[in-house]
């Protein structure tokens, strides 16, 4: 003990020398941790300043075509660049502006009663005016000039017609009334009899452009001259029946347009207007599964909440790809209406009446499904589409209505359904 008394400093000493010795890899390891943290870090920093230094820049891309390839910036963006980039994009906005301006003005309709809606001042009137629209002779068929084979019934009156006619022409005896000739006029009679039917189907296709039936277009039951017109129609079922009226003109617009050349259906593109099919009431617009995007409207006292998005001209437009191919549904900017079309038509003209169909309207084909048509068995039911081959084209559209123009007309139910909003004021200059 006296030996550690005497050298307690030098065993002090070397215990302490040798805990250095043991913590001396321990602090070089965390000093080379350290060092290689920060030149990591200056490491990083260097290669963020090279690549902004060496990264290949490029203009604003101001061009409407997605495939567009951006020019290179070869110069550094001082004042005079900056300067043309925005000009650049405020011609683009312009640009979206003039092509808003351009789409609203192609997508404007008449009313058929002006003053019917939002709330009808005489709803009768629109009734009658609707369901005139939709007679055998109103305007629309008289626009395609269209006809539809005779039936027997109308056959049988014809034939009845000629008879009495024969008959009446016929020589008789003034004394007795009698008949000269009996013989001849059967004879005439029968060969009327004979060729009557396929005069008169052929006499349809020779004088007509094509063919239609009365029932191929959708009107609204309600105001069908069938329905009495005891009772007023109420201002949703006037909106339903002129939106679908909107619809079938731009469809007769654009059928008619292809046919204009011709002269009888055996010369049409478009040979039949099978049918076309508006869905009835709300069922007639593409709505959202689900609002997406933006904020939907909230449950009124009249009504839940509408699913239909309350975006602006410049918010992304929402999509739903469970609704059509397309994904377009309603929202702020517009409203989208299915409708199926189904028609009989050339075969060598179907690009031809789609794009007629599409063009210069805001409507979209999204699906078609063509088959083809037995010529000799229509040819046996009075359809006589003429010598080239034939086929039978169903088209599933959708159509756009702009709401800058539609929303003016709109009932309060249907505008709450679409969550409809007035747009925001704009601003006024302020008083000198």
């Amino acid at each position: 003990m006296d030996i550690v008394k005497k050298n307690w400093l030098s065993i002090a000493c070397g215990v302490i020398a040798l805990i250095a010795v043991a913590a001396i890899p321990t602090y070089v390891s965390n000093q080379q941790k350290a060092l290689q943290a920060q030149l990591k870090t200056r490491k990083d920093t260097f290669d963020q300043l090279n690549a902004m230094k060496t990264k290949q820049r490029h203009l604003p891309v101001v061009s409407l075509d997605p495939n567009a390839t951006p020019a290179e910036l070869t110069q550094f963006p001082g004042p005079k660049v900056i300067d043309a980039g925005l000009t650049a994009v405020k011609n683009v906005q312009a640009q979206s502006v003039k092509l808003k301006q351009a789409a609203d003005g192609m997508n404007v309709h008449k009313l058929l009663v002006a003053g019917c809606l939002p709330v009808a001042q005489n709803p009768f009137e629109f009734q009658q005016t609707y369901a005139s629209q939709f007679e055998p002779n109103g305007p629309l068929a008289k626009e395609l000039d269209s006809v539809a084979p005779p039936t027997d019934q109308e056959i049988q009156a014809e034939r009845d017609r000629r008879i009495k006619q024969y008959t009446e022409e016929q020589p008789k005896d003034k004394a007795t009334g009698k008949i000269f000739g009996e013989d001849a006029l059967d004879q005439k009679i029968s060969q009327m009899e004979a060729t009557l039917a396929q005069d008169m189907r052929l006499d349809a296709a020779t004088n007509h452009k094509m063919y239609m039936a009365v029932t191929a277009l959708s009107e609204v039951g309600a105001l069908a001259p069938s329905a009495g017109g005891v009772k007023a129609p109420d201002p949703d079922t006037i909106w339903y029946a002129q939106l679908g009226y909107w619809v079938q003109k731009d469809v007769i617009d654009a059928v008619a347009g292809v046919n204009k050349n011709s002269r009888n259906v055996a010369q049409s593109p478009v040979k039949q207007l099978i049918s076309l099919e508006v869905p009835p009431e709300s069922a007639i617009y593409a709505m959202p599964a689900a609002a997406s995007g933006t904020t939907p409207a909230a449950a009124g006292n009249n009504g839940p909440a509408s699913p239909v998005a309350n975006n602006s001209d410049t918010d992304p437009l929402p999509k739903d790809f469970s609704v059509s191919p397309t994904g377009r549904v309603c929202n702020g900017v517009f409203d989208v209406v299915h409708f199926t079309l189904t028609l009989n038509v050339e075969a060598s003209k179907v690009n031809q009446v789609i794009q007629a169909l599409e063009r210069s309207r805001l409507i979209t084909v999204y699906a078609t499904d063509v088959q083809s048509v037995n010529s000799v068995q229509q040819e046996q039911d009075g359809y006589f589409f003429g010598p080239n081959p034939v086929v039978t084209l169903t088209m599933q559209c959708e159509e756009l209505f702009m709401r800058d123009w539609t929303r003016q007309y709109m009932p309060p139910s249907i505008r709450q359904m679409l969550n409809v909003q007035e747009p925001p004021a704009q601003p006024t200059a302020s008083a000198q």
